[in-house]
């Protein structure tokens, strides 16, 4: 099992919590959470079917645009931040791993 596959899996639940959490809350001042939440969801079921490695590029760029790098905007809860930062984290240990 790959490092990105084990994070996702170990962080699902929390991700999935807090993903739908955010797209509730936060979408009025950040409408992109919609999309940061279908990219997650996408990923997430690309790993589970465990895709080619480099299937996954392109919707982790997406999500490097659609977070502006994963940017936690000042207006937002601590759920907000800790989705971008599991994503940012989900997003080096792909990187690392297609890299490597």
């Amino acid at each position: 099992m790959t490092t990105l596959k084990t994070f996702l899996l170990d962080n699902e639940e929390k991700l999935n919590m807090y993903t739908t959490a955010i797209s509730k809350v936060h979408v009025g001042n950040h409408p992109e959470v919609h999309e940061v939440k279908a990219l997650y969801e996408e990923i997430l079921a690309e790993v589970k079917q465990e895709a080619d490695a480099t299937a996954l590029t392109q919707a982790f760029d997406r999500l490097v645009t659609v977070t502006d790098h994963y940017e936690i905007p000042g207006d937002t809860c601590e759920t907000f931040a800790a989705v971008y930062q599991d994503l940012e984290n989900a997003d080096k240990l792909y990187r690392a791993e297609v890299v490597a």
